[in-house]
């Protein structure tokens, strides 16, 4: 299946963007699945950074450790969900605008279940990201908008 993908400009240099989207603390912030996010050791943002973060689903709270695998600032960055039967693969996508006064941030999203949660949990879980991607991305653009 072809990864979920949306996109959203923002008034705020790439450098901005993707130094507040690569913070796990912040999260919580502009993500609406995300009710916590704590960095795991004393890591700064980067490659093999961790957090446990907890997500709502519906009713139920999933807690799970989150890692960034690709972190190229200020273009490109890879989180994953990791952990349990599901693993979520997040990568984030930011290109300059209006000579770098302004930036596209594009997310793709994509899911793998393992076991038994390869039948059904992918489906369930892309149901749930078509929903929250374009609040979530709603919420980083008025987020950083308002900060300036």
């Amino acid at each position: 299946m072809k990864p979920i993908r949306q996109s959203i400009e923002v008034a705020r240099r790439p450098e901005d963007v993707f130094s507040y989207a690569t913070d796990f603390a912040r999260f919580p912030e502009w993500q609406v699945g995300a009710v916590t996010a704590s960095p795991i050791g004393d890591s700064p943002a980067g490659p093999g950074a961790r957090a446990a973060v907890t997500r709502k689903v519906g009713p139920r709270r999933f807690a799970r450790t989150e890692v960034i695998s690709r972190y190229h600032p200020p273009r490109t960055w890879t989180v994953e969900g990791v952990g349990g039967p599901l693993t979520a693969h997040a990568h984030g996508t930011i290109e300059p605008l209006r000579d770098g006064a302004g930036s596209r941030v594009t997310i793709d999203m994509d899911f793998e279940g393992r076991g038994l949660g390869r039948f059904f949990i992918p489906g369930i879980a892309r149901f749930a990201a078509r929903r929250q991607i374009p609040k979530n991305l709603q919420n980083l653009k008025r987020v950083l908008e308002q900060s300036r």
